[in-house]
């Protein structure tokens, strides 16, 4: 299904519920603090609130599936932005003249080894820090 058909089942639901909740109780919404109260008192019947948890629950099955949909779409747009700051990133250039590095895992600055244009060799680790992980230079 494409985004504009989710768009419309999802208005569809929100507008049943929202109908539903004009008719059933006029001027005000469901109250939940009612929910405790005994069926006498309350004014609503188990029918009622299971009517209201399958209205409800409609609402939000398409707005997930309006959201995964859009997300979908989205994709291949984020996995491009991904790769090109991938491509992007030189720490040698950005950072060559810095002396310590904040590494975003341990919060800590280190001193540096080596910059490359991935990555950077720290003084006292075994292996490098990715740029993924730097999280400025000084």
């Amino acid at each position: 299904m494409m985004v504009a058909d989710y768009e419309r089942r999802l208005a569809a639901a929100e507008t049943e519920l929202e109908n539903w909740n004009r008719r059933k109780f006029p001027g005000t919404k469901l109250d939940h603090g009612t929910l405790n109260l005994p069926l006498a008192q309350r004014g609503i019947t188990d029918a009622d609130l299971n009517t209201y948890r399958r209205l409800t629950d409609a609402v939000r099955y398409w707005r997930h599936k309006l959201a995964r949909a859009r997300w979908l779409t989205e994709a291949p747009a984020r996995r491009e932005a991904k790769v090109a700051a991938h491509d992007a990133a030189d720490l040698k250039a950005r950072y060559g003249e810095c002396g310590e590095v904040l590494w975003v895992l341990s919060g800590r600055w280190h001193p540096v080894e080596r910059w490359n244009r991935k990555s950077v060799k720290v003084a006292g680790l075994d292996e490098t820090i990715p740029h993924t992980q730097v999280a400025g230079a000084r």
